[in-house]
């Protein structure tokens, strides 16, 4: 039969690392958001800038944008709620380790 080893201050660090793609991956989106809403409508307001803002069928890069966010959004709680959980269980193991531990004294 195969043996399980669990190493809880590997997961604490495996889970540091998420936290920080999810942290790194947030800033960029608030950059990215604050860099284009900075610029404004640069597209105009013309036949041509209205056809790239909206798209024939709400499908031009306003919709890109907004779905590009919500994604990226979604990515980011998604990480961030993986970190706590790797983080959660490690402390967990830790704590069941020192109970059992305690029990042999």
């Amino acid at each position: 039969m195969g043996k399980v080893q669990v190493d809880p201050e590997l997961l604490h660090q495996a889970a540091d690392k998420v936290q920080h793609v999810s942290d790194r991956i947030s800033q960029t989106l608030n950059t990215l958001q604050s860099s284009a809403d900075g610029k404004g409508s640069p597209w105009g307001d013309d036949v041509y800038g209205y056809k790239f803002a909206e798209g024939d069928n709400n499908d031009g890069y306003l919709a890109a944008q907004s779905s590009l966010h919500e994604i990226t959004s979604g990515l980011v709680g998604h990480s961030q709620s993986h970190a706590e959980g790797v983080h959660t269980s490690a402390t967990d193991l830790t704590t069941v380790d020192d109970q059992n531990s305690d029990g042999f004294q």
